[in-house]
């Protein structure tokens, strides 16, 4: 294995200016530069990147723990992560916790024995909260947040999602409401809840069936909770309010299969705007979350966090944005009972 000092004596310099030109931390001349590199590229010399850190007090690497990296949402927050930390000098490593504290707990060991310099998370639960506390690199919180965390947090306004659901479905005529919630021991399902029930209160109305999804990321998931749901709501036209827009597929899957159609018997509104809801027939009204602000905020948090370990760490509540498409669009104005399915299927047996 090639050393520095075997670059030094090939390239024909000190160990001191190879090793600037490695370590991009010195002005070299540019045909010095080039002579350094071409000895690196003929000795195919790597740098002990451990050692580097050492002698740094850093490793130019963020950890980013996610709950489930098949979920479109934070496959899209791990590209953005990525693509903002790289502006900064920074790669990102990747963990992915399939919401278990004890699968976060060992990512999150393992990524502070190889020093990262800071960690971004979505936090399964409360349950590392101590972890997190005592960690000797920064933390900042992505589209979750622990109540007793001194780590900031960035993610969305959940009770404004859930308001611009119920405002949106509510304007359209609506008088029956089903909701698809996610496990409401995460914050953010709990608050979508909370601001969908206050917003069909808020104009004399209520939710009339719920039913709480523990598993949220897979579309067989959401077809089994969306046809728990009708089951248990039979009026029609009803107004579905879905925790994602992966359970709002598979919950207009659960209608289609039962006869009924969308957006006329069953209108269904998700949350994300994952790039399917333009595809999916119909396509998809959703509450859509600015992924990239997302994560570019939580690295620059992260940023902060290193340049000035002692400032005072910010929780940033983003807005969400109301995108509305097919799947809510054209209902008939009519009394409970009478959608436009529901009115021809009846005429057809008079």
């Amino acid at each position: 294995m090639p050393s520095i000092k075997d670059v030094a004596r090939l390239a024909g310099v000190s160990v001191m200016t190879a090793s600037r030109v490695i370590n991009v931390s010195g002005a070299v001349a540019p045909h010095t530069k080039s002579k350094v590199m071409r000895a690196v590229n003929e000795l195919g010399y790597r740098p002990n990147l451990t050692a580097r850190s050492l002698r740094m007090r850093r490793s130019e690497l963020f950890g980013l723990l996610l709950p489930d990296i098949e979920n479109p949402v934070f496959a899209s927050l791990a590209k953005y992560v990525e693509e903002a930390a790289h502006g900064y000098g920074y790669s990102v490593m990747l963990g992915n916790t399939w919401e278990d504290p004890e699968r976060e707990a060992k990512h999150f060991e393992l990524m502070m024995a190889r020093r990262m310099d800071g960690i971004i998370m979505s936090p399964v639960s409360s349950a590392n909260e101590d972890l997190i506390r005592n960690s000797v690199a920064p933390v900042v919180l992505l589209d979750r947040s622990l109540d007793h965390s001194p780590s900031p947090s960035v993610r969305v306004d959940g009770r404004e999602v859930g308001r611009l659901a119920a405002r949106h479905l509510a304007s359209l005529g609506h008088e029956h409401f089903g909701c698809i919630s996610g496990p409401l021991h995460i914050d953010l399902f709990a608050e979508r809840v909370e601001g969908f029930r206050e917003e069909l209160s808020r104009a004399g109305m209520r939710v009339d069936c719920m039913v709480s999804a523990d598993a949220i990321s897979r579309i067989e998931s959401g077809e089994k909770f969306g046809g728990e749901l009708l089951r248990k709501c039979r009026v029609r036209p009803l107004a579905v309010f879905c925790a994602n827009d992966i359970t709002a597929f598979g919950a207009m899957l659960a209608a289609k299969r039962r006869g009924l159609a969308v957006p006329e018997d069953v209108a269904f509104v998700g949350v994300d705007d994952i790039s399917f809801c333009e595809m999916a027939l119909p396509t998809l009204t959703t509450v859509r979350q600015p992924f990239r602000e997302i994560a570019a905020t939580a690295v620059r948090l992260l940023i902060e966090m290193l340049k000035n370990r002692d400032c005072k760490p910010e929780n940033m509540m983003l807005k969400p944005e109301l995108v509305v498409r097919e799947s809510t669009a054209g209902v008939v104005r009519v009394k409970a009972g009478g959608g436009k399915a529901a009115a021809a299927k009846a005429g057809a047996g008079a």
